[in-house]
């Protein structure tokens, strides 16, 4: 990171965020001003700095008719705490949610079981099976 980057509190609690996902047990990677992070049983996130926090986004691929999945998200917003759903551009189901900075960790801890949560709301959806790949 140049010292620009280091300067900038949003970005320096992107790359605290993404060694705190280390320690869940997520595979980390850099690429330009994303941090990439897989897990085995967990969607795999992406995360960026924007407006002086951490934007933390899951994307998974959609099949079946688009009313159905605008209706899902719709529902799933209702419920949602941390998380928003939408479709994307590029005509994927995303999951996203934001976080400010600076960084702490018992703060970051309670957010990130409330995404697992809010995600757990979208794999037990009656409806997910028949619209995600």
């Amino acid at each position: 990171m140049s010292e620009t980057e280091l300067a900038n509190p949003a970005t320096v609690a992107s790359a605290q965020i993404a060694e705190h996902l280390t320690f869940l047990a997520y595979e980390v990677s850099q690429n330009g001003e994303a941090w990439f992070a897989q897990h085995s049983t967990q969607p795999n996130l992406r995360l960026r700095a924007l407006g002086g926090g951490t934007l933390i986004a899951s994307f998974f691929g959609l099949k079946g008719d688009p009313a159905t999945a605008i209706r899902f998200a719709n529902e799933l917003n209702q419920k949602a705490v941390v998380a928003r759903f939408l479709i994307d551009p590029d005509g994927d189901f995303a999951m996203e949610g934001w976080i400010a900075a600076p960084y702490d960790r018992a703060a970051f801890s309670a957010w990130m079981d409330t995404w697992q949560r809010d995600f757990g709301a979208v794999v037990n959806h009656p409806d997910a099976q028949n619209l995600l790949r």
